[in-house]
């Protein structure tokens, strides 16, 4: 019985050796012992596949800019991208090197200050900026008209200059004194602490934590306000409508998954974190290894989003369903969203529609009427309205 006791209390006494608080701003080797991966193993495949898979997204993008034409969606997939490459170069590097170095913190304060400026950037800006599409297809598909009217060539610049600056002058804050940047577990990355009560670090942890989650909140109700508009509210118009009607729909659904996706990622991957900086701050309870996990869920994001657009853009969703449809028998409704993905063109083009169709689809592109007759009927001019 003595030496189950013994065994509990030794037991008790390496737990609270772990979790109790440190030094944050001289990490020691107590950090590096219990580290759990003392090889930079996961920050070196993040890093390769994030620069890859930006990269290759820009590259993809700038290519096809004779489709897109550079609309407001894809000025916002740009800026998204280039935050992103940004954060992975500029923080990737850091870490590395302090895994290599043993575990011990280099570059001082300085360094300290400017890795947590860029981890607080990355994450506020990439949520503004899913937020301000998400606002820009809420606007778009539930007041078109209105949408017409904005003039959104230059709005969108002052949106993504403003994003920026704001994001800037947030992470700004523990420098100026509200917050203060300390070197967390294990010793591999810094950010404000919002393990102490002090007013100061509350008031960061507090303003940081509910103002991702606030956007969050507003970025899914907008995407699920537009959605159903899309489904439900267009629907009997679609049936009844021009071809129009019908390819700017389709268009609206590509364009509203990529987008849901893109929410859903950056949501899964930062929600854990923020919600754990809450946690630490109203219970005073903390968990290093936890809030470790959280951290390199959130790194998830910037080498998840690139790869989110290769996969869900409208080409890759048009061969995916193509090589589905060809393959499986499909039922009725099946097959009306194998045509929803194979229908239209992001570029202005003739489609020709089968007047006589149960589900008023088109049917085919860039061909001529077999019928002259009919030709004048089942040919018309689709004008895409900017996306």
């Amino acid at each position: 019985m003595s030496g189950i006791r013994n065994l509990t209390k030794k037991g008790f006494l390496f737990l609270d050796l772990l979790y109790k608080p440190q030094d944050h701003d001289n990490v020691t080797n107590k950090s590096q012992s219990l580290s759990t991966d003392p090889q930079p193993t996961f920050s070196t495949i993040g890093f390769s596949l994030g620069v890859f898979g930006n990269l290759l997204a820009l590259i993809i993008l700038v290519k096809s800019a004779h489709i897109h034409k550079w609309k407001v969606f894809y000025k916002m997939i740009t800026t998204l991208s280039i935050v992103d490459l940004t954060g992975i170069l500029m923080l990737s590097p850091i870490v590395i090197a302090v895994y290599t170095n043993d575990m011990n913190w280099v570059g001082g304060k300085g360094l300290c200050h400017f890795f947590s400026f860029m981890l607080i950037f990355s994450s506020m800006c990439t949520c503004l900026i899913i937020a301000a599409m998400a606002l820009d297809r809420y606007v778009a598909i539930v007041h078109p008209i209105k949408y017409r009217t904005i003039p959104k060539d230059r709005l969108v610049k002052f949106v993504i200059a403003g994003i920026l600056l704001f994001s800037a002058f947030v992470s700004c804050f523990p420098i100026m004194g509200i917050g203060h940047n300390v070197v967390h577990f294990p010793g591999s990355w810094c950010f404000p602490n919002f393990y102490d009560k002090f007013i100061d670090c509350a008031i960061f942890s507090y303003f940081y934590s509910f103002l991702i989650l606030l956007l969050v909140i507003m970025t899914a109700t907008l995407n699920i306000w537009a959605l159903a508009k899309l489904i439900v509210g267009k629907r009997s118009n679609v049936r009844r409508g021009s071809n129009t009607s019908r390819a700017k729909r389709h268009i609206d659904v590509y364009i509203m998954i990529l987008l849901i996706v893109i929410f859903v990622v950056f949501a899964v991957c930062w929600s854990p974190f923020v919600v754990r900086i809450i946690i630490t701050q109203i219970t005073g309870r903390h968990d290093k290894m936890v809030d470790l996990v959280t951290l390199r869920t959130a790194s998830f994001n910037q080498i998840l989003d690139p790869w989110v657009y290769l996969l869900f853009r409208r080409e890759s969703l048009r061969r995916l369903v193509g090589q589905i449809s060809k393959r499986l028998p499909m039922s009725n409704k099946e097959r009306f969203f194998a045509q929803l993905f194979n229908a239209t063109s992001f570029h202005n083009t003739q489609i020709e529609v089968d007047e006589n169709s149960d589900n008023s689809l088109p049917v085919k592109v860039g061909q001529k009427s077999l019928n002259s007759s009919d030709s004048k009927t089942s040919m018309k001019t689709l004008e895409i309205t900017e996306l």
